[in-house]
């Protein structure tokens, strides 16, 4: 009887563990996957937005510049769009009246 707890005690923790393990690890995937989902949404919508600018009217100089961060890092808050030309509202990087820190 002795030898039949010893034996399985061990084993179940380890099982245990391992599931453990897997469930946090399919986890942390599928957030990197909605997250580069997200990302990669955002970019789409981002090129549709200077297509349609670009038809409208009216100037190929719209652009989005967005500072050089690691994906995770770039929020849609932090990402600057600016029209290169004469003076105007959209000539000078938006601002919010505190900075990010």
């Amino acid at each position: 009887m002795d030898s039949e707890s010893s034996s399985k005690i061990p084993h179940d923790p380890n099982e245990s563990k391992v599931e453990i393990m897997n469930e946090e690890t399919m986890q942390g995937q599928e957030d990197i996957s909605d997250v580069e989902s997200l990302h990669k949404t955002f970019c789409e919508m981002q090129q549709e937005i200077i297509e349609l600018l670009k038809k409208e009217g009216k100037r190929k100089e719209w652009s989005f510049v967005s500072e050089n961060r690691p994906m995770e890092e770039t929020t849609a808050m932090q990402t600057i769009f600016r029209k290169e030309e004469s003076p105007s509202p959209f000539s000078r990087p938006l601002s919010l009246s505190k900075p990010f820190t």
